[in-house]
């Protein structure tokens, strides 16, 4: 059959029907992924160019080379358990030139056997080094994605619990095989006060599949009215997907005027 008209709206009411759970999913998913996104940008740009050297792969291919130790400085702005990394400059030969660079480590007991004006071994590989006999450091900048990604692992957990139900809902709409189900039961919900969000009526039914079997099911709806107008044993419009039966909504009838739905 082809698609029923459903625009975008009725989705978001969908939603909203459900309670705060799927709009609160909604707002901290894309807050956080506004935020992780540049601050990941950021973080490729964030410190010295030394910071973002390979380590590992300068020591694996990298060619041997002496250099000589111009100065041994404390960062005194960053500490780790009481202690502070140590930035050692060296100058070595590269292709002729000679060549300044730098090495930020926490191994600062073997650092203590090194002095300046000494001569240390290093590995060079493209234009960038690193000292051998030292373990590199590197500011743990991901800290700064700790507090966004906890807002988007929140947000992706009530996108599930909240929107994907609703979204079921909206492919029914659009594409649900139409049946006639008998009402069981109905309870009315208030929703949030003040607010109203998640005010609706559950309706429980039972309907039969193209086999025969009976199959119970519920659904909610925003038309009060049908607490008036239907009774316990009257049967209802529902749609049924029809790649599993066991999926079914009440057919709404605001959308199905507000869209001529036949």
């Amino acid at each position: 059959m082809d698609k029923r008209q459903v625009n975008k709206l009725t989705l978001f009411k969908l939603i909203r029907s459900r309670g705060p759970i799927g709009l609160i999913g909604i707002l901290f998913t894309a807050i956080s992924v506004l935020v992780i996104f540049p601050i990941t940008i950021s973080l490729s740009f964030m410190g010295e160019s030394y910071e973002r050297y390979d380590h590992d792969d300068i020591k694996e291919n990298g060619v041997s080379a002496t250099a000589e130790v111009k100065s041994i400085s404390s960062m005194d702005n960053v500490s780790v358990n009481g202690r502070h990394p140590k930035v050692i400059a060296y100058a070595y030969g590269n292709e002729g030139e000679k060549k300044i660079d730098r090495f930020q480590t926490m191994d600062l007991d073997n650092l203590d056997a090194i002095e300046e004006e000494s001569n240390i071994s290093i590995k060079v590989l493209d234009g960038e080094s690193t000292v051998t006999g030292l373990e590199p450091f590197r500011f743990p900048y991901f800290l700064f994605l700790i507090l966004p990604l906890t807002f988007l692992i929140i947000g992706v957990v009530f996108l599930v619990i909240g929107v994907i139900p609703a979204l079921k809902i909206y492919r029914l709409y659009k594409n649900g095989d139409i049946n006639e189900a008998q009402i069981t039961a109905m309870v009315p919900n208030s929703g949030l006060p003040i607010t109203g969000i998640g005010r609706a009526v559950m309706v429980d039914y039972f309907y039969t599949d193209k086999n025969g079997n009976r199959i119970y099911g519920n659904s909610r709806t925003n038309d009060f009215s049908i607490l008036g107008e239907k009774k316990v044993g009257d049967t209802v419009k529902i749609f049924v997907s029809p790649e599993d039966e066991k999926l079914s909504c009440l057919v709404p009838r605001a959308e199905a005027i507000r869209f001529n739905w036949v």
